[in-house]
């Protein structure tokens, strides 16, 4: 199995390495050109392209926009906040934790501190996370607004 993923992932390397080989080579050759060759190969002028190739170009390839995603709500961010795997194994310890120290034991040994504090951990970690998430959401927003798009 590992034979036939570092197979992939040695094409795939191999394929990235061809095409910025081949771009490094387009760079190269466009350096050494004057203006008028390069005009011609980018079939262009002083003036630009026309109106013709620029439908052509969007019909292509798509309008030159930048998209943004749509920003979740406090709610979906919250649930992400707390469900992972590492919340996810402190809750579970915690079940284990209730069923072995409250659940089947007498009510005279009963013993809430190792549910509390798990429970206490598994708080913690997804407020962090969530002001986290939100502090960094915030400054990728911010410099989205200083893109500006020509």
């Amino acid at each position: 199995m590992n034979k036939r993923i570092n197979k992939k992932e040695l094409i795939n390397k191999k394929t990235d390495l061809a095409e910025r080989d081949e771009i490094n080579k387009r760079l190269i050759t466009a350096s050494k050109s004057n203006i008028e060759e390069l005009y011609n190969a980018l079939e262009s002028s002083e003036k630009g392209k026309t109106r013709t190739q620029i439908k052509t170009a969007i019909d292509l390839y798509g309008d030159n926009n930048v998209t943004y995603s749509k920003e979740d709500s406090l709610i979906k961010r919250l649930i992400r906040a707390f469900i992972n795997p590492f919340t996810l194994i402190l809750i579970a310890l915690a079940v284990v934790s209730a069923f072995t120290d409250i659940i089947l034991v007498d009510s005279s040994n009963r013993d809430f501190a190792t549910v509390i504090i798990i429970f206490a951990m598994v708080l913690i970690s997804g407020v962090l996370r969530f002001v986290q998430e939100t502090r960094s959401g915030n400054a990728a927003e911010k410099l989205l607004e200083m893109i500006e798009t020509t």
